[in-house]
């Protein structure tokens, strides 16, 4: 199809006639390929077979009457009665087409309208309480919200009844989510489709069928045995930053059985595609049994230059990825009760906000270190894009980003000085009907900036030469 337009282009009309046909016997359903064909016929002046294929190719779809009538290919047909015919054919189909999108359009919209009642109504308080600040939110769903299409998304979910038992004392940030319904999600948009009108079904229909040519069944390979909820933490072991992420599975062994599949797929896959792209060849995924006897069947994976590979498996009723099996084993020791887990870890709980009961989600993220990201962050940018300003050939063009990276540079110190943040933390509660968010934002007292500046500057002095 593609060889045959680039002909097409060069003017060479026969070249272009043959290859378009093959083309045609490749997919004798493309209405577009059924176009070219009768628009070639009419430039070679062979009338009767262009009118024949642009009748084919109203037929098959063709419904563009703007494109038809502007073609200057098709100029040699205009006063044929066959060819106002097939125009007049597109035109109305093009309109029916217009009315029935138009119609799957306000049916989709008028499904998403409905979902909005199932919330009542919602309320926010802010409130500042010495260096922190507040946020108490209650959304109230409608009483009648559980008949809601949209309610088994999110409605039925089983509350976390203990967020720390996988996070270790040592956990610096984290975040536990009982997530939505993926069953009730996919429920819900196939029946949006399906009560959108034909095209919605025609979409279901074409998913349907890419699930069938790349042999993949969202249900068997995924929704059955793939629960939402999730855990992810980052802590401190020996000095070294390492984190963990857990999936729920709802079939250990049938989760098994797909990581491990993957794990042989995924590597051959992208050794394949690195033939044809060889710089692909630097993500190449290495993957091999972790010997550790505490962690049979997990997978460790290595990833291009990764200096240390990433640890898979499933365990306890979950899909677990970590950074090292230092990382898992804390974590299983945690939840086992052989280490202390993160209720032990005052800093950190000083400055959560702490549940009364399970929660649907709960996160803490430390922001002590987001300034000195930030500037580095800038600092990188800067250099890289003097480094761009060198090689840019126009002149003005090199003064323009020298001047935009110069001014970046100007930003990383300020961003330095942005240290006055120290962490946030949610969480979030639902008896069903009622909903209540609480969140704070921690900020660094003077008191502790000055102190901390102190230090930083003692660390300094320490490492100087003597």
């Amino acid at each position: 199809k593609n060889e045959g337009i680039a002909a097409y282009e060069k003017g060479d009309h026969d070249k272009a006639l043959e290859l378009t046909r093959k083309a045609y016997e490749i997919a004798p359903n493309d209405s577009v390929i059924i176009y070219n064909l009768a628009c070639l016929h009419a430039l070679k002046g062979n009338k009767a077979e262009a009118l024949s294929w642009l009748e084919k190719a109203v037929e098959a779809g063709f419904h563009a009457p703007k494109k038809i009538a502007g073609d200057a290919d098709l100029d040699s047909l205009r006063n044929d009665s066959r060819y106002q015919a097939a125009l007049e054919t597109a035109e109305q189909r093009a309109g029916g087409e217009k009315r029935m999108w138009a119609n799957t359009a306000r049916g989709i919209a008028d499904r998403l309208l409905e979902t909005l009642g199932v919330m009542e109504y919602s309320a926010t308080v802010e409130r500042t309480d010495g260096f922190a600040t507040y946020t108490d939110t209650i959304m109230v769903l409608a009483p009648d919200a559980e008949r809601n299409p949209i309610y088994p998304v999110f409605g039925n979910r089983k509350p976390i009844k203990d967020f720390a038992a996988y996070l270790p004392r040592e956990t610096v940030a984290f975040s536990a989510n009982n997530g939505i319904s993926l069953d009730a999600l996919y429920a819900f948009i196939e029946q949006t489709l399906s009560e959108a009108g034909e095209p919605g079904k025609q979409a279901l229909k074409a998913w349907e069928d890419l699930q069938t040519e790349i042999e993949f069944d969202i249900h068997k390979d995924l929704l059955d045995w793939l629960d939402t909820d999730t855990v992810n933490a980052s802590f401190q072991i020996d000095g070294s930053d390492q984190w963990i992420f857990m999936l729920k599975v709802k079939d250990e062994d049938t989760a098994r059985q797909k990581l491990a599949a993957a794990l042989d797929f995924v590597p051959k896959k992208l050794a394949e595609l690195s033939a044809q792209m060889p710089m692909l060849a630097m993500m190449a995924i290495r993957t091999e049994p972790t010997e550790n006897e505490k962690l049979e069947g997990f997978h460790d994976v290595s990833v291009g230059f990764m200096p240390m590979p990433a640890v898979c498996g499933v365990r306890d009723g979950w899909l677990m990825f970590g950074s090292s099996e230092k990382a898992v084993l804390l974590s299983l020791a945690t939840a086992a009760g052989e280490h202390a887990n993160v209720r032990e870890n005052e800093r950190l709980m000083g400055e959560l906000l702490t549940p009364d009961g399970p929660v649907n989600m709960i996160s803490f993220t430390d922001h002590r270190g987001t300034a000195k990201e930030i500037a580095q962050v800038l600092t990188g940018l800067s250099m890289a894009g003097g480094f761009v300003g060198m090689v840019v050939p126009d002149p003005q063009a090199q003064k323009a980003i020298i001047k935009v990276f110069g001014i970046i540079s100007k930003l990383a110190p300020v961003a330095a000085k942005v240290d006055f943040y120290k962490s946030s933390a949610s969480y979030v509660q639902s008896d069903g009907l009622v909903w209540r968010s609480y969140g704070v934002t921690n900020y660094v007292s003077p008191q502790e900036r000055s102190r901390n500046k102190s230090e930083a500057m003692e660390s300094e002095s320490e490492m100087e030469p003597r």
